[in-house]
C-alpha cells in the first residue's frame, strides 16, 4: 500500500518526487521572482502539509518556477475531474502560461524575470497540457476544453516557438481517437503454463475441467474486463450516490452535479454484470441437479476452483462463487450441504474468512496490499473505499470558502494508483477458446431470483423438526 506521506505535500518540503518542491518561494528571490498566490489562497494542517488551496494556487503550484512536485502533480491530475472540469483547468493553465510581467520593471530586472520566471511556468504549462492530452484526456467528455487547447496551439502557442506547438497538435490528433485515460501495462516476458485439456473438448461440461484450468480461463476474462476500466470509473461510480460538486468557490457543496464524470463507468458497470452472471451461472448449475449427490459434486467443484482463484490471485471470481453459496436459493439447500464435508468444508470456510466484509474486508485488503501481480482485486472494495472517502470529506474546505480540499484529492490519488498498479501485470497464462466459449455461453444465461427459490424448495421443500429428526436417522440406518 502507497504510503500517505508519498501523495503530500508539506510547507517547505515536498514529499514524495525525487525534486526538492516547495511551494513558497525561498526568502532571497527577488520580490518579482515570487509567487503569485496570497497566504489566504493556501491551508496548512498542524503537520505543516497542505490541506486546501484555491484552484489558481494549486495551478500555480503544479507549474511553479521555483521546483517540481511530480507526485502532487500526478495526484492532482488524476483526481480534479471530482471537483473541476476538464475546461476549468484548462483555462487556468492557459491563463497562466499569459501570466504578464509586474509593472515598472527595470529592463535587467524585466529580463531576470522573463528568463527565471515566465520562461520556467511556460515550460511547466506546456508539459501539463502535453500530459493531459497524452494521458488524461477523454475526448468524448473533453470536447470544449481541447477546442480552447487547440485555439491555443493556433495562436499564443506560435509565438512561443513551432517545434514545441507541433508537439501539442500531434498528441491531440491521436486523442480523438482514443477512449480516455490508457491504463499503464507493463510488457512482461514469462512463459505461460500449458493448459489442462480434458481428453475430448467436444461436448464439454463445466464439471469436466480442471478447477485450475477453469480458474484460469476466468482469471483471464476478468483481467481483460478489469484492465479496460478507466480510474474514472471508479471516480464516477464512487461519486454517483452525491450529485454535487462546487463548480466556482461560491456554489454550494450539496446542489452542483459533478461536471466531468458524464458517460462514465460503463466498463466498470460491465465488469459487475459479468460478475453478478456468473454467480448466477453457478446457482443454474447446482440447481439444476435433480439428485443431491451430483449438486455436491458441482459445489466442491466450485469450492475447488474458488481456491485456485484465490491462488492465482483472482478475487473477483472468487467473490462471486462465494456469492453463489451465499445466496438464498442455494444456502437452504441443508441437504446438499450435509454432503460437502472434510477437506471442501474447511477450504470453503477459508476462502469465506478471506473475504469476509466484516471490518471494511480487513483481512482481504491485508493479503492485497502483500500480493505480488498479477492479480485481479475485488473492484467493490475500490468504490467502497471511494464512497468512504467522498461522504466523509467535502470538496471543498467547509470553513474556508473557496479552497479545494487537497487532502481529499490525495487520498482518492492513492486508491487510484493502486488500481493502476493491479492493471499494469498481465497474466502469462494460455486462452483456450472452448472453454471460453463455454463460460461465456452460460454467462449468458440468468435464472429470475424467484425462479431460482422455487426451485431450491421443489428441490429440497423445508422440514418440520421432526421431519428432519426421522429423514437423518433413516439415512442413518437406524429406522
Amino acid at each position: 500500500m502507497l504510503d500517505q506521506t508519498s501523495l503530500t505535500i508539506s510547507q517547505g518540503k515536498a514529499h514524495g518526487s525525487g525534486d526538492a518542491s516547495d511551494p513558497t518561494p525561498p526568502t532571497d528571490l527577488p520580490w518579482y521572482l515570487g509567487m503569485e498566490y496570497g497566504e489566504a489562497d493556501l491551508l496548512y494542517g498542524a503537520d505543516r502539509r497542505l490541506r486546501g488551496g484555491s484552484l489558481p494556487a494549486l495551478v500555480e503550484i503544479l507549474t511553479q518556477h521555483t521546483s517540481l512536485d511530480t507526485a502532487f502533480n500526478q495526484s492532482f491530475l488524476l483526481t480534479y475531474r471530482a471537483v473541476i472540469s476538464s475546461t476549468e483547468l484548462i483555462r487556468q493553465l492557459l491563463r497562466r502560461f499569459s501570466l504578464p510581467p509586474p509593472p515598472n520593471l527595470s529592463p535587467e530586472d524585466l529580463t531576470e524575470w522573463s528568463l527565471h520566471k515566465q520562461g520556467i511556468i511556460r515550460l511547466r504549462v506546456f508539459n501539463i497540457l502535453r500530459l493531459w492530452v497524452e494521458t488524461y484526456c477523454i475526448p468524448e467528455v473533453d470536447a470544449e476544453a481541447m477546442e480552447l487547447l487547440h485555439h491555443f496551439a493556433l495562436t499564443d502557442l506560435q509565438h512561443w516557438g513551432k517545434d514545441r506547438m507541433d508537439r501539442v497538435k500531434d498528441p491531440m490528433a491521436g486523442a480523438a481517437t482514443t477512449s480516455g485515460v490508457r491504463p499503464m501495462i507493463l510488457n512482461i516476458s514469462q512463459q505461460a503454463p500449458s493448459p489442462i485439456l480434458p481428453r475430448n473438448l467436444q461436448g464439454l461440461r463445466i464439471v469436466d475441467i480442471d478447477p485450475l484450468e477453469l480458474a484460469r480461463q476466468l482469471t483471464l476474462l476478468d483481467a481483460a474486463a478489469f484492465v479496460r476500466i478507466s480510474y474514472n470509473d471508479f471516480l464516477s461510480r464512487a461519486r454517483s450516490a452525491r450529485h454535487r460538486v462546487p463548480s466556482s468557490p461560491s456554489s454550494s457543496p450539496s446542489d452542483q452535479s459533478p461536471p466531468s464524470f458524464a458517460g462514465m463507468g460503463r466498463q466498470l458497470t460491465g465488469m459487475i454484470e459479468s460478475t453478478n452472471h456468473l454467480t448466477h451461472f453457478i446457482i443454474a448449475m447446482i440447481l439444476a441437479e435433480e439428485e443431491i449427490r451430483w449438486r455436491c459434486t458441482v459445489i466442491k467443484h466450485f469450492i475447488l476452483v474458488a481456491e485456485k482463484c484465490r491462488q492465482l490471485n483472482n478475487y473477483n471470481s472468487l467473490m462471486a462463487i462465494l456469492a453463489a453459496f451465499s445466496s438464498a436459493p442455494i444456502h437452504r439447500l441443508k441437504r446438499t450441504w450435509e454432503f460437502v464435508t472434510g477437506k471442501a468444508v474447511s477450504t470453503l470456510e477459508g476462502l469465506k474468512k478471506l473475504m469476509n466484509p466484516s471490518r471494511n474486508y480487513a483481512e482481504y485488503l491485508q493479503v492485497l496490499h502483500s500480493v505480488n501481480p498479477p492479480c485481479v482485486p475485488f473492484p467493490g472494495v475500490f468504490m467502497q473505499h471511494l464512497a468512504f472517502i467522498d461522504y466523509g470529506n467535502e470538496d471543498y474546505i467547509t470553513d474556508h470558502p473557496g479552497l479545494i480540499n487537497v487532502y481529499k484529492m490525495l487520498q482518492r490519488a492513492q486508491v487510484v494508483r493502486e488500481i493502476q498498479l493491479f492493471q499494469s501485470v498481465p497474466y502469462a497464462l494460455s486462452h483456450v477458446p472452448e472453454i471460453q466459449a463455454l463460460l461465456r455461453e452460460g454467462l449468458r444465461l440468468r435464472m429470475d431470483e424467484t425462479v431460482a427459490f422455487e426451485r431450491s424448495t421443489l428441490l429440497e421443500p423445508k422440514e418440520r423438526d421432526d421431519e428432519k429428526i426421522a429423514r437423518l436417522l433413516q439415512e442413518s440406518g437406524f429406522l
